[in-house]
């Protein structure tokens, strides 16, 4: 019995018992992965559902202190068949695609932003950073990455990001120079202090035409009524710290953000902190800009038609929680709006366009795409 029982014990598993026990952990395995892909889900959504509200009251204060939602003008077309590269810029001539592309329509999606674009600050090197980076995805022999970088938003000019004020400086006599994108005014440049953090970068930046005396939104007066600034004055003040700082962040249109920047508490990726509430997405500790959400494309901006003349822009947004920026849309005299998550497929539609006035293919592409949106 005992060398038997010996036997017995030594014998080790059968073939169909290592079958079994495979089968069990696979099993597990499984279950695993579904639970940990629910949970997952799960918080994306919560993010996703606290972003938006938080959004939704800051917008309901903003509607409360000036009779209407911000008034995001056009930065794109609203043509979802406009060609668009992988970079999301559209075709400069106005080439139109007749099939549905995701790149097009979120192209024009994007034509009233969420996110808020200005010069980076003087002393960053993150624009640096950004233009090497660029460039050795240019010379990478990994395709994606070629791909990333050679479309014609990005082939050229790497160089040229580090020194958006000089590259712009040298073309002040371009037709198209007054349209050159030194910031992008979307839905956070109203439910921010604008002045705070959009007046760092190169000082040239604040002297051209189109933010002095083609602007006649910035020609405003203090609180006190004592003087008229534009941009450049503003930055001057803002630089200069102490009371003048303090004399920009008092004005009426920058002080009124106190009401509702609770509300924007913890949610903006490239956040500050704004009357002492930190709006900052954070990750571990470390601060998320929008160059860490799941699109990789950073934005590139080209003042005129040489793609060598491109730069960067510094940004904040409010992404959802698959990574994607929100969407908005309003129309003049902006007394509504929309806005809203492309759900977990990181696909929606445009809100503008009836779907019974699209070809039936389209009609289902369309629907499939919005069948996630979350708002």
């Amino acid at each position: 019995m005992t060398k038997g029982g010996d036997v017995m014990r030594r014998r080790g598993f059968t073939l169909i018992e290592l079958m079994v026990v495979v089968t069990v952990i696979v099993i597990l395995m499984s279950i695993a992965f579904k639970l940990a892909g629910i949970t997952s889900s799960r918080e994306a959504y919560a993010v996703t559902q606290k972003r938006l509200q938080g959004l939704n009251n800051a917008l309901s204060g903003y509607y409360a202190a000036y009779g209407s939602y911000p008034p995001v003008k056009l930065h794109a077309s609203r043509n979802i068949y406009m060609k668009a590269d992988s970079g999301g810029i559209q075709d400069e001539d106005g080439k139109t695609e007749s099939g549905l592309h995701w790149q097009n329509v979120k192209a024009a999606l994007l034509a009233q932003p969420v996110a808020v674009a200005y010069p980076f600050g003087e002393d960053s090197d993150y624009v640096k950073q950004v233009s090497d980076a660029l460039r050795e995805k240019a010379n990478s022999g990994d395709p994606d990455d070629k791909e990333f970088a050679a479309n014609e938003a990005l082939k050229y000019g790497f160089d040229a990001l580090t020194r958006p004020g000089a590259e712009l400086g040298k073309y002040k006599d371009s037709p198209n120079f007054n349209e050159a994108p030194v910031f992008m005014f979307g839905v956070l440049s109203y439910l921010l202090p604008r002045y705070l953090f959009m007046t760092r970068g190169d000082s040239q930046l604040y002297r051209l035409p189109q933010w002095t005396y083609n602007n006649e939104e910035q020609k405003k007066t203090y609180a006190d009524g004592s003087e008229t600034y534009t941009w450049e004055s503003i930055r001057q003040d803002v630089q200069n710290g102490g009371n003048g700082r303090f004399k920009v962040q008092m004005l009426p249109s920058q002080a009124v953000c106190a009401r509702w920047m609770p509300n924007l508490e913890g949610i903006i990726s490239g956040g500050e902190t704004f009357f002492g509430v930190n709006t900052s997405v954070t990750v571990n500790g470390l601060v998320m800009t929008t160059f860490h959400g799941n699109n990789p494309y950073i934005r590139i901006y080209c003042p005129t038609g040489n793609r060598s003349q491109q730069y960067v822009l510094d940004e904040m947004s409010v992404q959802d929680g698959w990574g994607h920026d929100f969407y908005y849309y309003s129309q003049p005299p902006y007394q509504g709006y929309r806005l809203w998550s492309s759900g977990p497929d990181g696909k929606s539609f445009a809100p503008w366009v009836e779907l019974s006035a699209l070809p039936k293919d389209q009609q289902k592409t369309a629907a499939g795409w919005m069948a996630d949106d979350v708002e």
